[in-house]
């Protein structure tokens, strides 16, 4: 079976706080470069700005309506193993009971 990690384009997500509450998520090809975004803003911010802006981030897939049908269409003909986001998707609708 095919393994899908060679076929997956994840992006580095970066969340921006201010105050603790959720001011704008920021999506980047790499995370080297959210990495660098936020050096870069802590380099600019005084000590007050620096306790009132805090991040997080995760690395996520990004899917287009093409990769989502050829991946479901090669699970559906035991071709490939689907997982990460897609599995996760497919394990909650086979929880669910739906079909």
């Amino acid at each position: 079976m095919e393994d899908l990690s060679e076929n997956e384009n994840t992006v580095a997500v970066l969340s921006v706080y201010y105050k603790e509450k959720l001011l704008t998520n920021l999506v980047f090809k790499r995370r080297e470069m959210a990495d660098k975004f936020v050096d870069g803003l802590q380099r600019l911010l005084n000590e007050e700005g620096k306790a009132d802006f805090s991040f997080s981030g995760a690395i996520t897939t990004v899917y287009d309506s093409q990769t989502i049908g050829e991946e479901l269409g090669g699970f559906l003909s035991g071709e490939i193993k689907p997982k990460g986001t897609l599995f996760e998707i497919m394990q909650l609708i086979k929880m669910s009971g739906l079909n």
